[in-house]
């Protein structure tokens, strides 16, 4: 392993509703990356909000410098509709990664999320 980036998020509705937030990462120049969003805390003592009581965190964009094959360098993961690239993804593993994007979502809920960068001199992507 060449290095890592860890983010971490904290995102709550502070009562009834939904939150989201949209985040960008920024490389410095291309490269080989294993990505993951783990939720680490829920708070499911908030129920009493209103149901339904949800989080997710997912990867739905990324740039690469084209070394994947053949999917495109800018890639949009999208929920209903499907693209080449798939659907929305908890984990994310391409060559040439120059930016990635991920949405964090929390509805009468509370949650803590972790944003692993694992960098490498290489990496197959396999189905992901």
């Amino acid at each position: 392993m060449d290095g890592m980036l860890v983010n971490y998020h904290s995102i709550s509705t502070g009562g009834r509703g939904q939150s989201t937030s949209s985040h960008t990462i920024n490389l410095p120049r291309p490269t080989s990356v294993i990505a993951e969003i783990c939720l680490c805390t829920f708070d499911t003592a908030s129920a009493s909000f209103g149901t339904p009581v949800t989080a997710y965190g997912v990867f739905d964009s990324c740039t690469t410098d084209g070394s994947n094959p053949p999917l495109p360098r800018t890639e949009t993961f999208v929920f209903f509709g499907g693209s080449l690239s798939g659907p929305p993804r908890p984990v994310l593993i391409r060559s040439g990664l120059t930016s990635l994007t991920y949405e964090l979502d929390v509805t009468n809920s509370s949650a803590d999320f972790v944003i692993n960068l694992f960098f490498w001199p290489s990496v197959g992507r396999g189905n992901l």
